[in-house]
This record gives C-alpha cells, sequence and structure tokens, in this order.
C-alpha cells in the first residue's frame, strides 16, 4: 500500500511555501518506509471536489532525495485560485511503469478562503 497522510493547506492565491513532501509506502511490517524515487520522474494532480475539474494537471515536482522518497511541489499562479477541498495525488513514473500516491483514496488539498474576499 503506497501512502500519504498530511493535508495540504494554503489560502487563496498562495503560492509559497513551497510544499516539501515524503511518499511512503508500507511494509510487511506495517510501517510507513519512504518510496525509492531512483530513476523517476513526479507530477502533481488537482481535482476539485464538487465537480471533478482537473485544477492541477500534470504539475511538475522536484525529487529533492530520491532514497529517501522527498519531494517538493513548487505552487504556480492559478493553481490555488479555487477555495474548498480538492482531491491531489501524485504519479511517480519509473521505466517499467507508474505508481500513485496514494493509491487508495487522495491526499485532502484544501484551499481556504482569504479577506480580500471578503471585502471585494
Amino acid at each position: 500500500m503506497y501512502v500519504m497522510s498530511e493535508q495540504i493547506v494554503l489560502k487563496k492565491g498562495d503560492t509559497v511555501p513551497v510544499r516539501e513532501l515524503e511518499l511512503q509506502e508500507e511494509n510487511s511490517d506495517g510501517d510507513r518506509v519512504p518510496i525509492d524515487l531512483t530513476g523517476s520522474s513526479v507530477e502533481f494532480f488537482v481535482y476539485d471536489n464538487q465537480n471533478g475539474d482537473l485544477l492541477i494537471d500534470e504539475g511538475t515536482v522536484n525529487i529533492v532525495d530520491s532514497v529517501n522518497g522527498l519531494i517538493e511541489y513548487e505552487w504556480e499562479d492559478g493553481d490555488t485560485q479555487r477555495t474548498g477541498v480538492h482531491k491531489g495525488e501524485f504519479v511517480v513514473t519509473y521505466d517499467n511503469g507508474e505508481l500513485t500516491v496514494p493509491n487508495d483514496g487522495f491526499i485532502p488539498v484544501k484551499i481556504t478562503e482569504d479577506l480580500q474576499d471578503n471585502f471585494s
């Protein structure tokens, strides 16, 4: 099982901080261990939870430490414009196939309103 337990939370329109995450899998003992990303590429996808629109399509992910499964995603303009709790996932591509993390469910990506929305 490939797991990702963190919720990602940003305010509408924010593009920082760069988000660093560890992609993990569950070993035979039930412990979470890093996924080895050596020789892979990783992309980020976010879907609107209400209507299924693709909000982030093949977002480029930087691999920070391949052996320890550390990645980072740099938010781009437009990534955080739609408020709500959306569904996110990472797709890891190896020479011999793809792996979706998490493979059971999604990563909650919560975009909250900012004060400017309340006074516009």
